[in-house]
């Protein structure tokens, strides 16, 4: 911070003589430093409404509040669904004819 206060000190006289110009680069830094937290903001406010809406949506497909019993039983299908994977789908790709 003490370079930083360094450095404007010894170029004042060019930050004086075109105040205008800083002036606009500041608000310009500014408003691209808003917009992009305001995006990161709203970002994060659609992703946890989504996961509420899973949740939710996954609460009442098992009947069960519990969230750790929810995450079992997805783990569980996704396990299931991997090993179908596995299994079925690579035998019929490796069943496909090589190209020439």
């Amino acid at each position: 911070m003490e370079n930083l206060l360094n450095f404007v000190k010894a170029e004042w006289d060019v930050i004086s003589q075109a105040p205008f110009t800083f002036g606009v680069i500041a608000l310009l830094m500014f408003g691209a430093s808003y917009a992009w937290h305001r995006e990161r903001i709203n970002s994060l406010k659609e992703q946890k409404k989504i996961r509420d809406e899973d949740l939710a949506y996954l609460k009442d497909k098992t009947g069960s509040d519990d969230v750790r019993a929810i995450a079992q039983r997805v783990t569980a299908v996704e396990d299931e669904l991997k090993e179908l994977g596995e299994t079925d789908f690579a035998k019929q790709f490796m069943d496909l004819p090589k190209l020439p």
